[in-house]
């Protein structure tokens, strides 16, 4: 799913990442966010669980040239815990995030809550929020049910997005 979210933010999405500061939510491997900042984001910042930073700063540093790593922190984020806070340390006073993105990031049903509140507490006027993933538990309709009472929702099914194969021979 993070890889189709990547081809769909690349070339299917009236996205400008140009200058841009973008959030990733749950980056697990952080593709969708080095995509992002290969695109053109000026700031991104690459969020997950502490025990899940050193594998995401890893492929940061293993994906990015060090021109294209600056700009980019790699950090800690826990899902509706003490988001004035960490707002306060990781985004520039008076500015707004304009992206936040994440994939696959809707797993547990006691998440989707926590989740919720982290989109809408780091949200600003202007930001705009891509969220990629499957309906894989069926709990997942409970997550959209909030997000669509606060947020003007765009739905893209898969069969929108091209997908290239290439084959080995």
């Amino acid at each position: 799913m993070a890889w189709l979210l990547c081809r769909h933010l690349e070339s299917f999405t009236p996205v400008n990442f140009n200058n841009s500061t973008v959030v990733e939510l749950g980056s697990g491997t952080g593709i969708v966010g080095i995509a992002a900042k290969i695109l053109g984001a000026k700031n991104l910042i690459l969020t997950d669980l502490a025990n899940q930073l050193p594998l995401l700063q890893s492929n940061v540093e293993r994906s990015l040239t060090p021109e294209e790593q600056k700009g980019v922190k790699v950090t800690e984020l826990n899902w509706g815990k003490n988001l004035d806070e960490w707002k306060k340390d990781n985004i520039e006073k008076g500015k707004e995030i304009d992206y936040i993105i994440c994939s696959e990031v809707i797993y547990q049903k006691e998440c989707i809550r926590d989740l919720f509140l982290t989109i809408k507490k780091l949200s600003g006027e202007q930001t705009r929020v891509i969220i990629a993933g499957k309906k894989r538990f069926g709990f997942e309709e409970d997550f959209w049910a909030l997000v669509e009472k606060w947020f003007e929702v765009e739905r893209v099914s898969e069969d929108k997005i091209p997908l290239y194969w290439t084959e080995s021979q």
